[in-house]
């Protein structure tokens, strides 16, 4: 769950209108240096949206000016874990929104796991890529975006020859990368069943050499320490 630190005196409000407008049933007056947690917010006009645990004052949520107030703990690293293609960088979340830019497979980003919006059949997430300022940020697709704190570290043990990271967990899928033995990678949730593996497939990528960018599925009986 995200923090929100007020950094000056201010008002949260009920909108991002003036506060000298609004009733004061509508205002609430936070001191300086106070910290709530948040369970999602929205950026709206130049005004954090927050919604909170539980309620404040009258309201669970309030619209405070993002100049008086700093996110804390905002964002998660991760990376890009698209197969082959780019991931769209999108103004809001929907399949048909506009894109802003697009994210190769491997590109590190930084996700607000706190604000997760479903659309379209899709959960989408908030983010880009480290350090990126408001305006080059957007949604993406959360299934797309693996975190770098659920990770698990292993490297390829064949008798030698490589491993082929693959598009499908299935040895019959197209190849995307031949990985040489004792590459570490990292991987990603439990094995996936599927033809030419015993033990199953797992997702992943290289984390050193010229494929560490390329994600996909390798076959577990071929890696170590997992």
């Amino acid at each position: 769950m995200a923090k929100i630190k007020i950094t000056q005196n201010t008002i949260f409000k009920q909108s991002t209108a003036d506060s000298s407008s609004l009733p004061e049933s509508q205002r609430l007056n936070v001191p300086y240096d106070t910290t709530f947690e948040v369970s999602s917010y929205q950026i709206v006009n130049d005004h954090y949206y927050l919604n909170l645990p539980g309620n404040l004052g009258n309201y669970r949520s309030w619209y405070v000016y993002e100049g008086h107030a700093q996110l804390e703990e905002k964002y998660s690293s991760g990376y890009v874990a698209t197969k082959k293609d780019n991931l769209p960088l999108r103004a809001n979340p929907g399949k048909q929104e506009p894109i802003k830019k697009s994210l190769s497979p491997g590109t590190i980003v930084e996700i607000d796991e706190s604000g997760i919006v479903t659309a379209d059949g899709v959960d989408w997430c908030y983010g880009g890529e480290p350090g990126a300022k408001e305006e080059d940020r957007g949604w993406m697709g959360r299934e797309y975006i693996r975190l770098q704190k659920n990770a698990r570290p292993g490297s390829v043990a064949t008798n030698g020859s490589p491993l082929a990271v693959r598009f499908e967990p299935s040895n019959l899928s197209e190849k995307l990368a031949d990985l040489p033995n004792g590459t570490p990678v990292e991987v990603w949730g439990q094995p996936i069943a599927g033809p030419g593996s015993s033990k199953g497939w797992l997702f992943g990528h290289a984390t050193q050499g010229s494929q560490q960018n390329q994600f996909g599925w390798m076959a577990l009986d071929f890696l170590n320490s997992l």
